[in-house]
């Protein structure tokens, strides 16, 4: 065989694989995206219902503490906002 057609022989088999590699590689890399979006779609529905729980449990602390200073005005509970509360928790249960 002849020099010359030897290293086309050799050029097309190092191009075949070559475009090969990029074939997995381009595949690879839409396999990641499509996860990466499955997992921002999944994280965001999680949000948005942590989001909606943090919210209701809001409502429902304003509601207690309108409870509280329906049955005494004099409430120092009543009167401190939510972080205020949950800070006092958070020590006594430490």
């Amino acid at each position: 065989m002849p020099k010359k057609e030897k290293m086309d022989e050799a050029y097309r088999k190092k191009r075949s694989r070559n475009n090969e590699a990029v074939k997995k590689s381009r595949t690879r890399s839409q396999l990641k995206a499509k996860e990466t979006k499955k997992k921002i779609e999944e994280l965001t529905e999680i949000n948005a219902a942590l989001e909606g729980e943090i919210s209701g449990l809001k409502s429902r602390c304003d509601t207690l503490k309108r409870l509280i200073l329906m049955k005494d005005p004099n409430s120092q509970i009543a009167k401190m906002d939510l972080e205020e509360i949950l800070k006092i928790e958070d020590e006594e249960s430490t």
